[in-house]
């Protein structure tokens, strides 16, 4: 690191030099704030970071963070169900601590000065309703100094770096991670894959990218796929490259298989539990009947996310559904344009023969398809439209009462 500071701060000492009664006490609040403050003070850390220029992105680690952050979660997801929405599941620990809900967390802490009167508060755990108090403070009084108002929450820590720089300085030939995230997802593909379809979930997934970027490009400025970020999109293409793996334990329910070894596998790293839970959903709804807003597993998402991943939902299985026979060259690519009575087409091309020039027959690909048109239209709030340069025929809701007519190119928009 370029900057490093260790001061005697940690929450186990704040326990023992600042919380000695069986009930916590006003002025045990106040000495432990006094000491906070003067270590900080004295290690000029606020000096130092303004020094580099502040910083773009606070990022926090290990016990004591990620316990306020589970707090944080599981103290709104009580709120939620008493004012009688749809409770977030606490176990979707946030990704990131603000400054507001910390101050939330440490009054409710402040106001619960019994064991009892914490182990009462939402998602508290045994061992840690000691300790929480003082390390809650601490937090707070950090975000104080040095201006924070945002600080990420790492799924990983101190102990993680240092064996990857172990590994780095003793085995010359060790090639760490560039991609965490990326590379533990093709880890995990390759790993439960039994009938080599990995290459066909590559290609599903670079088709589920163009309509993205294609939607992005045409859709009404007023459609929910403007709300999607690159973030999203990489949540997104990790649910079409893992959608597979549920195979590894059967064709039956595979779905639910897929849903499950998202959940439960420790080989998907740097990805934060609410992440973790939208990728196991988008492998569980690729196929058979399509979710709701209302479905059990979806309601314990927040409003916003919850919106957002049945859009992700829509494209993930129209793009696997564009390569239905698994051959990862059927389509060769899927366009988005927008036609003159403002449905969205999407325009596919097939593949052509190396040695003959014939195009591969994608009938089975644009009939699957028109499957999920349905669906993705009602999350788009506009209509969606298949086009085949093959064949000359559209399918979709517009297209006539055949629903399949020969109809012209349409114009790109954006």
């Amino acid at each position: 690191p370029l900057y490093a500071k260790s001061r005697p701060l940690g929450h186990l000492r704040l326990k023992e030099d600042c919380f000695k009664q069986v009930a916590t006490t006003a002025r045990e609040i106040w000495e432990c704030q006094r000491y906070i403050r003067a270590e900080l003070a004295e290690s000029r850390i606020a000096e130092e970071v303004a020094a580099w220029g502040g910083a773009e992105c606070v990022v926090g680690s290990s016990g004591t963070i990620e316990k306020c952050a589970a707090l944080i979660a599981a103290a709104k997801a009580a709120r939620d169900g008493e004012n009688g929405s749809s409770p977030m599941d606490a176990s979707l620990t946030p990704t990131e601590i603000l400054i507001d809900d910390l101050r939330a967390l440490v009054h409710s802490l402040i106001m619960a000065p019994t064991k009892a009167e914490r182990m009462a508060l939402p998602g508290m755990q045994e061992k840690r309703e000691d300790v929480i108090t003082g390390g809650a403070l601490l937090l707070l009084e950090i975000f104080n100094t040095l201006g924070i108002t945002k600080m990420a929450v790492s799924p990983t820590a101190l102990r993680e770096g240092a064996v990857i720089d172990s590994l780095n300085r003793m085995l010359p030939s060790f090639q760490p991670f560039t991609d965490l995230r990326s590379e533990s997802v093709a880890h995990l593909a390759k790993r439960f894959d039994l009938e080599g379809r990995v290459t066909s979930a590559r290609h599903s997934a670079k088709l589920a990218e163009a309509l993205l970027h294609g939607l992005w490009r045409c859709a009404d400025e007023s459609s929910l796929v403007h709300e999607l970020n690159l973030r999203d999109k990489e949540l997104m293409m990790a649910g079409v490259h893992l959608h597979q793996v549920g195979l590894f334990l059967g064709h039956s329910g595979n779905h639910k298989h897929a849903y499950y070894i998202v959940k439960s596998s420790e080989l998907l790293l740097g990805f934060q539990p609410m992440e973790l839970e939208v990728i196991a959903l988008l492998t569980r709804y690729h196929r058979k009947k399509a979710p709701s807003s209302s479905s059990a597993d979806l309601k314990k998402l927040p409003e916003d996310i919850r919106k957002k991943v049945l859009l992700m939902i829509g494209l993930v299985r129209i793009s696997i559904a564009l390569d239905r026979r698994n051959t990862a060259s059927a389509v060769k690519r899927s366009d988005v344009s927008r036609r003159e009575d403002g449905a969205l087409q999407i325009t596919i091309t097939p593949s052509e023969d190396a040695e003959s020039g014939e195009p591969a027959d994608i009938s089975l690909e644009a009939w699957a398809a028109e499957q999920e048109l349905k669906f993705l239209s009602k999350r788009l709030g506009q209509t969606v439209m298949i086009f085949s340069t093959q064949s000359g025929e559209c399918w979709g809701k517009g297209c006539g009462k055949a629903k399949h007519c020969k109809v012209p190119e349409a114009e790109e928009g954006g």
